[in-house]
């Protein structure tokens, strides 16, 4: 990641945003839904994270409800073998089953982690969550670290730890949760 770009011309080293749509602005997340995270993106192969159901369950909120737009079939097979062990509420929605600015409604947080061996170059979905007023909590990897400034409009994390108390504060401060949602959508308004 140190050397990424290096082997290119200078005229070359800019990294172009798919811009977020207008409509992704307008949305209003239901802030009277139960304490919801979530995520989406194309169903890719490993591409999340094989700790999901660790770091959502060791989450401390009551009535937890977890949402995926997109999932690669892994996941529904990792759902299976740990259903009877699992507290939280899961929903998997397939990727063409409703449309992202309908899925972002619902979420109160989106927790995006990803697989060890993927690295996010762009993160397009996380700026849509973020323009949507959605405060993200993301791996502190790759182009995801330009996108969210630690504290400010979203925050970054590499471990479990680093991820739930962002997440758990979010949640239960709803004061806190709506400033860092204002915060990212005018970033998101600014920069994408």
């Amino acid at each position: 990641e140190e050397n990424f770009g290096q082997n290119y011309p200078d005229s070359m080293r800019s990294v172009i945003i798919n811009p977020v749509r207008d409509v992704f602005f307008d949305i209003e997340v239901d802030q009277s839904a139960p304490p919801t995270v979530g995520r989406h993106a194309r169903p890719i192969r490993t591409k999340i994270s094989p700790d999901f159901f660790e770091l959502h369950e060791a989450l401390r909120v009551p009535d937890l409800q977890v949402r995926v737009l997109g999932y690669p079939p892994e996941l529904l097979e990792r759902y299976a073998s740990l259903r009877s062990r699992l507290e939280k509420t899961y929903w998997f929605l397939p990727f063409n089953s409703m449309d992202v600015t309908a899925f972002l409604r619902f979420v109160q947080v989106y927790v995006y982690r990803t697989h060890p061996g993927f690295t996010e170059a762009c993160g397009v979905s996380v700026g849509k969550a973020m323009a949507a007023g959605i405060p993200p909590v993301v791996d502190a990897r790759g182009g995801l670290t330009s996108l969210v400034s630690h504290g400010s409009t979203g925050f970054l994390a590499q471990t479990l730890d680093e991820f739930q108390g962002p997440v758990e504060r979010l949640l239960k401060d709803r004061s806190f949760r709506l400033d860092m949602g204002r915060a990212a959508r005018q970033w998101a308004r600014e920069n994408l």
